[in-house]
């Protein structure tokens, strides 16, 4: 992050003016000196010493966030600023209640044309009055005006519905914004970014960005064994804990991070459990195509995919057994146990292949699945005539389509029919879980 001079500096103009004038990473204080706040400043755009910089209030640009989220998290952020990200709307109030702003919109689509969209004012009210967003005349970069209508419209989310529409527009398009009764916005793009920033001395723009940065919450554990294949090596190395350790499935140049479960169904004789599969809050978003799905992505210390190619290496070595285990919001625990598990190569489609079914009060949604290819919304090996991934917005080994959707969106309870994290044999196709977890042990450790 970039070291700051002034002590409260209340958005990126005040750090530019402080002598700060590289694009980066700031702490400002909107909400005064005890409550600091992360953005992305862009002092670059429409640079000049007598335009005020931009502060970054969201940015879209890669899809690792997942931006279907509740009230409290939009009112609060989420995200990071060095890459996708939400500022949050208390902040976003308190920063246009306190200065007249404008907005500038940035877009890029898939072929790299770039337009954006400006307006001369920017507000959100504040909570009491719904967050509601107030925009001034807009100025056209190509992108067309696509927010005016938008004015005037208090927030809503998932949870909170303060639209004009019948049903609740955010459950509908998944995702949260001021809408009115329906989107205007026109095809998806690459990128989009929202700036604020100040011009000439109390005006300023907002620029939504997007960006990634997988960062580790906790101190990752230290391992004796030098290239441990799997959680199991790590345990036989001395380290009992649960936590994340870094594995070498492929060989000791290619480290791979994941989290090791060393306590559930624990014993000495017992293999230990090698996550390859996390889901627990929506923090990152699923809905990915082949390559992320073949080399992982997310985090081990949250939520994370270990990857295709992982999964295979880790198979093709030695015989596995599979744990599903699930939670909903009522608190319930539940899993699902085969007796083997294997993903076959990517020439062979990373096929999934499982065996005998224990019920741990699940019942069996994934022997539906054994035998078929995996499946992603730019690789269809499904045998529907659709794409299931498209369909039902994940990935996964579908059939036609599917039993069980782990990498559906995140969707906090009742859904809509078949795009959450279902598990059909507990809680049907309108039940997106609170919580599911692959993991994977050592068949020849067990007693």
């Amino acid at each position: 992050m970039g070291v700051q001079s002034s002590p409260n500096p209340v958005d990126c103009n005040d750090i530019y003016k402080s002598g700060f004038g590289q694009n980066g990473v700031y702490t400002i204080y909107p909400a005064g000196p005890t409550s600091p706040v992360q953005v992305f400043c862009d002092m670059y755009m429409e640079g000049g010493a007598y335009l005020g910089k931009w502060t970054v209030i969201q940015n879209r640009q890669d899809g690792s966030v997942n931006f279907f989220r509740k009230w409290d998290e939009y009112k609060t952020g989420f995200g990071s600023a060095a890459g996708e990200y939400w500022l949050g709307l208390e902040t976003m109030h308190l920063l246009t209640k306190a200065g007249k702003y404008e907005l500038r919109v940035d877009m890029e689509d898939f072929e790299e044309k770039k337009v954006y969209a400006q307006y001369s004012s920017f507000s959100v009210a504040s909570e009491s009055e719904g967050y509601k967003l107030t925009v001034g005349t807009f100025k056209d970069g190509g992108a067309g005006d696509s927010l005016t209508r938008h004015s005037g419209q208090k927030f809503t989310t998932i949870d909170k519905d303060q639209d004009l529409n019948a049903a609740n527009c955010a459950q509908v398009y998944y995702g949260g914004f001021c809408h009115l009764s329906a989107i205007v916005s026109g095809n998806p793009f690459k990128e989009l970014s929202l700036h604020i920033s100040f011009k000439s001395q109390k005006i300023s723009t907002f620029t939504m960005m997007i960006s990634l940065l997988l960062a580790l919450l906790f101190t990752m554990g230290v391992q004796s064994s030098p290239n441990p294949v799997d959680c199991n090596d790590i345990y036989k190395s001395g380290f009992g804990q649960n936590g994340v350790y870094t594995i070498y499935p492929a060989g000791p140049t290619s480290p791979v991070q994941v989290f090791c479960d060393m306590s559930t169904e624990g014993g000495a004789n017992l293999g230990k459990w090698t996550v390859i599969q996390n889901r627990q809050d929506g923090s990152v978003n699923f809905f990915r195509k082949w390559d992320q799905y073949k080399r992982g992505f997310g985090s081990a210390v949250g939520e994370y995919w270990l990857g295709l190619e992982t999964m295979y290496l880790l198979t093709k070595a030695g015989k596995y057994e599979l744990r599903v285990d699930m939670e909903d919001f009522e608190g319930k625990k539940v899993y699902a146990q085969y007796s083997s598990f294997s993903v076959g190569s990517e020439t062979e489609g990373y096929k999934l292949t499982v065996g005998t079914f224990k019920d741990g009060g699940a019942g069996d949604s994934l022997t539906h699945h054994s035998g078929q290819k995996f499946t992603t919304i730019d690789k269809d090996q499904d045998i529907n005539a659709g794409n299931c991934a498209q369909v039902y917005y994940g990935g996964f080994w579908y059939e036609s389509c599917h039993f069980t959707n782990p990498n559906g969106i995140y969707a906090w309870g009742e859904s809509t029919f078949g795009i959450g994290i279902n598990w059909m044999t507990w809680k049907g196709y309108t039940y997106s879980l609170k919580t599911i977890t692959m993991k994977i042990r050592p068949v020849t450790e067990q007693k």
